[in-house]
């Protein structure tokens, strides 16, 4: 796990965007190290396995060396679950449930399934997203959903609402949200898209 942290924050300091370096110094912060117990997932077990078999690039490297360590859970918001269940998997590993305790960070990994929509949503916290596998749409603020792959960071300001879907492959990321991380400044907005998953 400590790779994986090392690696996610060597590869941020090198961008040079101010979010990038910004979570790049959270994440470097000094941490007391709890025991948490790996959960599997099943999703994450099905829909990962040829990129963690044979990993390119040393995010996807570190993350397929500390998968069998991660706590993986399904989205913890009600109503996001009713899209998300089965067709998603994530985990914290620094936050204030994670392996590594923090009030105002939460580092993990999350995975969205093929051929998934999560739907429109926007919170307090300022996140970024770095695709380490797989390839996904963003869509942010009103603008038409991008192409992001491997090596692409995502940034999503506070309160932007955002929404990502994927093809025909999964999309694997590494997650960092930071300032206000509490579930409790999440908002939910499915009536912000139509049928096919598209805006309205």
């Amino acid at each position: 796990m400590q790779r994986l942290m090392e690696t996610t924050a060597a590869w941020l300091a090198a961008r040079p965007e101010e979010a990038c370096q910004r979570a790049a110094a959270a994440m470097r912060v000094e941490r007391e190290q709890r025991t948490i117990e790996p959960v599997a997932s099943e999703t994450a077990s099905r829909d990962l396995a040829a990129m963690v078999a044979r990993p390119e690039g040393e995010l996807l490297e570190a993350f397929a060396a500390a998968m069998p360590s991660f706590a993986w859970r399904e989205p913890p918001q009600k109503d996001v679950g009713n899209y998300l269940v089965g067709r998603s998997a994530g985990n914290v590993i620094i936050g204030p449930e994670g392996m590594f305790p923090s009030q105002d960070l939460r580092f993990g990994a999350f995975m969205i399934s093929p051929h998934t929509v999560y739907p429109l949503h926007a919170h307090a916290a300022k996140e970024l997203y770095i695709v380490i596998g797989g390839s996904g749409r963003w869509w942010i603020a009103d603008t038409p959903y991008a192409p992001r792959g491997v090596g692409d960071v995502v940034h999503i300001p506070s309160w932007t609402p955002h929404a990502i879907r994927t093809g025909d492959e999964p999309v694997l990321t590494l997650w960092v949200w930071m300032g206000d991380v509490s579930f409790d400044a999440y908002r939910f907005e499915p009536a912000g898209f139509d049928a096919k998953g598209e805006p309205i």
